[in-house]
Formats: C-alpha cells, sequence, structure tokens
C-alpha cells in the first residue's frame, strides 16, 4: 500500500458574482510521513465554478507547475 499524499493550500483567492466563480491557489502536495518518498511539489490550482439549477458545479479545473 502506497503512502497517502497530502495537499496544502499554501494561498487561495475566491472571486464569485451571482452564478460564476473563479478560484485560484498555490498549493503543494506531498508524502504524507517524515521521510517519504514523494518529494514535494508546488502547483498552482485554477477552478471555474458555475451555479446550475441552484448548485454550484466545477465547470473546468487547471493544474500547473512553475518552469524552470
Amino acid at each position: 500500500m502506497r503512502d497517502p499524499i497530502v495537499f496544502d493550500i499554501k494561498e487561495m483567492d475566491i472571486t464569485a458574482g451571482n452564478d460564476v466563480a473563479f478560484v485560484t491557489a498555490a498549493m503543494q502536495c506531498a508524502g504524507a510521513q517524515p521521510g517519504a518518498k514523494v518529494e514535494a511539489l508546488d502547483f498552482r490550482l485554477t477552478i471555474g465554478l458555475r451555479k446550475v439549477d441552484g448548485h454550484w458545479t466545477i465547470v473546468h479545473e487547471h493544474h500547473s507547475v512553475p518552469a524552470d
């Protein structure tokens, strides 16, 4: 069984209107236990949401990593 992966939100911004919203976050994922073989990875998450029939629905999701 593999060690679980932990996602840590470093910063998050939410922009919302009546029926659309965008979320951007700077995040990091890494192994859950000290010494885990998974190296920490910094990445950015962008999510677009739309209110459909009164419920928020994710209509777009994008992950990216910094370029060296």
